[in-house]
């Protein structure tokens, strides 16, 4: 008979289930006794909760004290392990910036008069770790440079390189005065709530409020605020929207895009003019010229070529470009092949050199997504507006609900297009401009210093 009732269980979907022995009442009884146990846990959580919480109030600041503490004993007693010593002295190398050599010079002979430093230059086979030393609006661009790579210490800091360029990829791909606003207010009330910033966090916080800033004139003079957010809501002003406009990305995107290839060519052709400048600089004139300046001259030179027949610049471009781009192809073609032994080796590797600036082409388009970032920021603002305004038709709730969708919708697009017109940007500076002359791959200098994360020391 069981057997029967568990198969009629089965069929219409039912299943058993093993319940405690020590259930004896019925499911009402059981289900009302487990509530009270968890009640009864709860309450015992709350209570050991509060006495955590107590405790920890009473002892987090000595365990963050001596996490400091030990954190700074640890790095200074791995610095001595890196020392030699006997049983009456110890020697010791570091390195230190020129500038603080003084300095450093009068705290060691203080200490004792046993003790003794001597300064000397870097040898010619030693690579002493690198230390960014750029100040006032470049500094809190470092932190780009050192996402990628440090420069090595004999090489170039393409700190203050890519500081411009970043400055207006940010702003064209962001795009939107409204949006600029809204991210230097919350700058703003940071640095106003919170005195004690660490500098790497407040210099990463003051390369948004500058890049705020390029968005802000972007937003301008392309008309953008908060999407179409004046056309939408604020009539009066569209006027001296208009008039503040010079470019138009959502009626004339190719006028934009026009201007976003353009920088493309000028930030690669800044690039090769970089790495020429270093062959230079190290006594490799044959590279700078065969591997840079050629190809400045051949991409430079179709572009004049090109503008000139489409009647963008002077005609008498035309017959520039025709020179400069004749000369850069003939050397890079003999640049390639300037090694092989036979003639089909040179000309071979001459036409497989020119096949590379397909490459180039593919570079430039690259740049094309500083219209398309930019288009995107303003078509999100544009659907978001229009979502309010339809929210607005709803009787009694309409304008809450607007105000909801329209607050709520530009925060997160904000959000999102911070992201992207951090990260995007970014890739053009590491790939396309990084790729035409550095290579990155220094240390970072660290100094020896106190490690504090909870504790400040004044003095």
């Amino acid at each position: 008979r069981g057997a029967a009732v568990l198969d009629a269980c089965t069929k219409n979907g039912l299943s058993a289930i093993e319940v405690p022995a020590s259930f004896r009442g019925t499911v009402q009884e059981e289900a009302a006794k487990v509530d009270a146990t968890l009640l009864d846990l709860e309450k015992r959580e709350a209570v050991l909760m509060s006495d955590l919480k107590r405790e920890a109030e009473r002892w987090m600041p000595a365990v963050q004290k001596l996490s400091d503490y030990w954190n700074s004993l640890t790095q200074r007693y791995q610095a001595l392990g890196r020392s030699d010593e006997t049983e009456r002295t110890m020697h010791t190398r570091f390195w230190v910036p020129a500038k603080d050599a003084a300095r450093v010079q009068k705290k060691v002979e203080a200490i004792s008069p046993n003790v003794a430093l001597t300064l000397s230059d870097p040898a010619e086979d030693e690579e002493p770790p690198t230390l960014l030393e750029n100040g006032g609006l470049i500094r809190p661009f470092n932190i780009l440079t050192e996402l990628y790579s440090p420069p090595k210490y004999r090489g170039i800091d393409p700190t203050p390189l890519l500081a411009p360029f970043f400055f207006i990829f940010f702003g064209m791909c962001l795009g939107d005065a409204g949006y600029a606003i809204v991210m230097l207010g919350t700058i703003w009330w940071a640095f106003k709530k919170y005195r004690r910033i660490p500098m790497g966090v407040k210099d990463f916080i003051t390369l948004f409020a500058f890049s705020a800033v390029s968005t802000f004139a972007y937003g301008v003079v392309s008309g953008s605020f908060f999407g179409n957010f004046i056309d939408s809501f604020l009539p009066f002003l569209v006027p001296l929207k208009n008039a503040l406009m010079l470019v138009d990305p959502m009626n004339n995107p190719i006028q934009v895009l026009g201007i976003s290839l353009l920088l493309g060519v000028v930030h690669l052709m800044f690039g090769l003019l970089i790495a020429a400048y270093d062959n230079f600089r190290q006594g490799h004139l044959v590279d700078a010229i065969g591997a840079d300046i050629s190809w400045f001259l051949l991409i430079v030179g179709l572009c004049f070529f090109g503008t000139g027949m489409g009647g963008i610049t002077p005609p008498h471009f035309v017959l520039l470009g025709k020179l400069m781009a004749i000369a850069g192809a003939a050397i890079v073609f003999w640049y390639a092949g300037r090694e092989k032994t036979n003639l089909f080796g040179k000309v071979v590797s001459g036409f497989l050199a020119l096949y590379g600036s397909t490459s180039y082409l593919g570079d430039i388009l690259s740049y094309s997504r500083l219209l398309a970032l930019g288009f995107g920021s303003a078509v999100i603002g544009m659907i978001i507006n229009l979502l309010g305004s339809m929210a607005a038709d709803i009787p009694y709730v309409g304008w809450l609900i607007a105000v909801v969708v329209i607050v709520g919708g530009h925060i997160f697009s904000i959000l999102i297009n911070i992201l992207g017109a951090f990260v995007h940007p970014l890739r053009l500076q590491y790939v396309e401009f990084f790729g035409k002359f550095y290579t990155g791959g220094g240390e970072p200098f660290i100094p020896l210093v106190n490690t504090e994360e909870y504790v400040e020391i004044a003095d």
